[in-house]
């Protein structure tokens, strides 16, 4: 699964920018941390990996900070409307079923 995870990461359009999102942590079948930030935000993207009888069981959190009117703005246009969790779940639906994208 630590391979698919690297193979997602890479294939996303949205994360493979390392400037966007670089490598914060990364311990190999364990944890990829990606974190990042521009004017408006500062976000992380964490991946966790945990076995368990032969399955794997990878989870996601998110967490961002957005200082002042224009990151007030910002989260509205991006977050309230619910396409982040969207963005997120196809990511981890794709990755469960092993699809390149």
């Amino acid at each position: 699964m630590w391979a698919r995870l690297l193979q997602r990461v890479e294939a996303s359009p949205l994360l493979r920018s390392r400037q966007a999102f670089p490598v914060r942590i990364e311990r190999p079948h364990e944890q990829l941390h990606l974190g990042g930030s521009h004017p408006f935000a500062a976000y992380q993207l964490l991946f966790d990996l945990a076995y368990d009888a032969g399955q794997t069981v990878v989870t996601a959190r998110t967490s961002a900070g957005f200082p002042g009117r224009a990151g007030r703005i910002y989260r509205a246009l991006i977050v309230s409307t619910g396409a982040h969790a969207l963005i997120v779940r196809r990511f981890l639906a794709d990755l469960r079923c092993g699809r390149p994208r």
